[in-house]
Order: structure tokens, then C-alpha cells, then sequence
């Protein structure tokens, strides 16, 4: 198919969940003037005309909802790594998706959300819940002592283009003088950044030593529309064998949507301006 003008991707099932993210998808999509794209996976080549077809009348009943129609993809592939390899073909920023509240086996074995993600070159929106407003109005910007916590700063300047938010930066409370100093240090650069583009914002220190749990807990009191976090530089096998923090960060049971962004190797040449 023609490629698309860096579409917002939504992966697309059988479950009613997709469209809440297609909801969320809609609001940033008008903000940032963007197309979105419905992805669906067939388990073989010979069923792609049948579910294109569908997929298309799905599209329709989208518009008459929402007032906008989204291009339909139709491709096989690996649930694991076809979206986000769908989304670079596009060269897309965003991928939103939906996710259900961890439960039995998942807790052991790994979320398939959290599977989907990692790696991903291709930020995903994780989301549970309706959108609470029409734009994205309220930020929560956990930053840590490490340097590649800065890179969340990207999308606060993406965001900042068309929705303005105001951004609540929470750090963790810390006795180690050295992780005070690079917290510290990673603090001021993000405020020099956002003062640059003239974005409102203020800063929190965590009253809890488990840092996950206190800023979900703070978007939640914030009343956030989204929570920007960054997935370890290696998700192991391990880590999702056993469960990670992450995944119980994405399915919170508050509900608030999650940025997942995964490290980038190029950082010190990103332009963030």
C-alpha cells in the first residue's frame, strides 16, 4: 500500500478495548494534525482479502463515531515485532495500545503487552481507560539518576507542539549523595529545556522508597493523562519470566495511560529543539 504521512498505529483485534485506544489515538491525531492507521494481523496470506475487507468496514464505523477515518492495514507476521515493524515502514511516532490488568499466569510469565513492546524502536502508548479530556493536558515525568532517563524529554517537546501540557516532574528520595548529584543534574536539564519552550511545570520528591508506586500513585492524585516512563536498556528473559515492575507500571489500577519508551542509541545526537 502507499505509505502514510507518520500515521498513529492501532493495533487491531477482536476485543472492543481496541477502540478505546483508537479514542486516544483520534484526540492526538487532530492535535497533531496526523493520520491513524488500524493494524491487523492474519495468520496466513490467504485470509489478508477476507479481513481487509472487514477491517474496512470497521474504518467506516469509526467515522461515522468519531469523525475520523483511519487508513486499515491488513499483514501477517509475528504478533511480537509486526507492529512496531509496521510503524517504521511508516515512519509512525506513535503506536497506542491497549492492555487489560495483569492477572494469573501473566504475573509469571510476562505480559503479551510487555512483550510486544520491548525492543520497540517505536514509542507505544499503553492505555486501559477512555481518554479523560481532549488533549493531553497533565504530564507525569518521573526522572531517576540515569542519563537515559533525559531521553523522555523527546516527546514532552513532541507533545509540546500542539497540546502544551503542564508537566509534573517526580524524582525518587535518595541517600546516596552520587545519585542525588545525577538526579540533581538530570532535573535542571529538563527544566532549561521546558523553560525553553515555555512549558509550565514543578517538581516533587518522592515520600516513598518504592519509586513505581509512588508516582503512579501521583498521576492518579494529579488526575494525569499520561505517565512517561523509559523500559530498561535489556528486558531479559528473566525479567519477563518472572514479571517486571514495567508491566505492573502499564496495567496500574488506576488506569492512567503510559508512554513506554525504550533507549535509544543514538541520544547524544538527538535534536531537542
Amino acid at each position: 500500500m502507499e505509505k502514510l504521512k507518520k500515521p498513529i498505529i492501532v493495533p487491531w483485534g477482536l476485543t472492543p478495548k481496541a477502540e478505546l485506544a483508537f479514542q486516544h489515538a483520534v484526540n492526538i491525531a487532530k492535535a497533531a494534525n496526523t493520520e491513524i492507521a488500524i493494524v491487523r494481523l492474519a495468520k496466513n496470506e490467504s485470509l489478508v482479502s477476507e479481513i481487509q475487507r472487514d477491517l474496512d468496514e470497521v474504518a467506516d464505523d469509526l467515522l461515522k463515531k468519531y469523525g475520523v477515518k483511519p487508513q486499515t492495514i491488513v499483514t501477517s507476521g509475528d504478533m511480537y515485532n509486526r507492529f512496531t515493524e509496521v510503524a517504521e515502514e511508516h515512519e509512525s511516532n506513535l503506536i497506542i495500545k491497549h492492555t487489560n490488568p495483569i492477572t494469573g499466569m501473566e504475573k509469571i510469565m510476562g505480559s503479551k503487552t510487555m512483550k510486544i513492546i520491548a525492543g520497540s524502536t517505536v514509542p507505544y502508548i499503553v492505555i486501559q481507560e477512555p481518554p479523560k479530556r481532549q488533549k493531553i493536558e497533565r504530564i507525569i515525568l518521573p526522572l531517576d539518576h540515569t542519563v537515559e532517563t533525559k531521553e523522555k524529554l523527546i516527546w514532552l517537546v513532541y507533545f509540546a507542539r500542539f497540546c502544551q501540557p503542564f508537566v509534573h516532574i517526580i524524582t525518587p528520595s535518595t541517600t546516596d549523595n552520587i545519585k542525588g548529584k545525577y538526579i540533581k543534574n538530570n532535573v535542571g536539564f529538563v527544566k532549561k529545556i521546558l523553560d525553553e519552550k515555555q512549558m509550565q511545570y514543578d517538581v516533587t520528591t518522592a515520600d516513598n522508597e518504592d519509586f513505581g508506586k509512588s508516582f503512579v500513585k501521583f498521576a492518579k492524585d494529579k488526575d494525569a493523562d499520561l505517565i512517561i516512563i523509559m523500559l530498561p536498556k535489556e528486558i531479559g528473559f528473566g525479567s519477563l519470566l518472572f514479571g517486571s515492575r514495567e508491566q505492573e507500571i502499564m496495567s496500574n489500577e488506576y488506569g492512567v495511560p503510559v508512554m513506554c519508551v525504550n533507549p535509544r542509541t543514538d541520544l547524544k545526537s538527538v535534536a531537542w529543539k
